[in-house]
């Protein structure tokens, strides 16, 4: 049986050295750059590359990152985004655009595409109203109203889609939903609204019979309405402003209730009683 072979212990099989002078090479250490923004944070961005329907390289404040996102993105679309996650991953979500670029109205599919909504008339709609109120759209306000908008459509699929953009701007504005019921209740008030006018100029020429210390203070209120305006008339006669003590409502309303109100004449009795009934018949 042959011996086991054996290297000659002057003899080193890994050359000679090895073991006093081995020094492995070093793997420079890649830079990694420092993402600063938090979680819920709104940060203006422009996309560099598209990698994915689902990924794209960004270029940020804080510098260019790869981030998750979803949209219909091109090379050099801005935008503003907010942060979902920075940890393990950085996740954005598309908040906002703007509505022109350099002094030039971005055409509303642009819009759309963007702030990857839906390409239906109903958006198309809600953007070209955005456009004329605000420089910066916001995807959720966009979204918002399109939902308020689709409830009202299921109740009332006749109606007509500016009338319903309208009512839901005019509804926000004064800090109300914009739900369904009150779309039928603000029909109703726009058909009496219609009637304002010639009630006003009747109540203005009779406001002599008022008492003496309703005279000027109503006087100053109705010629506030000269050309009435349906959001001024609102604001001026609902009983949902009680807390506003310019207010044709409840001062007629506190009329009615007084001892004075019996001895009024017949026809401003009336006039009174067809203000106070038209528009508490609304809430």
């Amino acid at each position: 049986m042959a011996a086991e072979f054996q290297f000659p212990s002057e003899i080193d099989p890994l050359g000679e050295g090895y073991r006093k002078n081995l020094d492995f090479q070093k793997v420079p250490q890649t830079r990694v750059k420092s993402i600063t923004v938090r979680v819920g944070e709104i940060v203006r961005g422009r996309i560099v590359e598209v990698l994915s329907p689902k990924q794209a390289v960004i270029d940020l404040p804080d510098g260019t990152f790869t981030a998750e996102i979803s949209g219909r993105f091109n090379p050099g679309d801005e935008l503003f985004f907010k942060v979902n996650s920075t940890d393990p991953a950085l996740v954005l979500k598309i908040y906002s655009t703007f509505s022109r670029v350099q002094n030039k109205e971005l055409p509303v599919d642009e819009i759309i595409r963007l702030l990857d909504l839906p390409s239906s008339s109903l958006f198309q709609k809600i953007i070209e109203n955005e456009k004329k109120q605000a420089n910066v759209i916001i995807r959720e306000d966009v979204l918002l109203v399109s939902q308020f908008a689709s409830k009202i459509l299921e109740k009332f699929p006749k109606a007509d889609i500016d009338q319903i953009l309208k009512f839901i701007y005019f509804a926000m504005q004064l800090k109300i939903e914009p739900a369904a019921d009150f779309f039928e209740t603000y029909l109703k008030m726009l058909d009496f609204a219609k009637h304002l006018p010639s009630i006003i100029n009747s109540l203005l020429l009779q406001r002599n019979s008022l008492p003496d210390s309703l005279k000027e203070k109503f006087g100053n209120l109705l010629n506030t309405l000269h050309r009435p305006v349906f959001s001024s008339i609102f604001s001026l006669f609902s009983p949902n402003t009680f807390t506003n003590d310019a207010n044709i409502f409840s001062t007629l309303l506190n009329l009615r209730n007084s001892t004075d109100y019996i001895s009024l004449p017949a026809s401003l009795k009336q006039l009174v009683d067809e203000i106070l009934s038209g528009f508490s018949a609304f809430w």
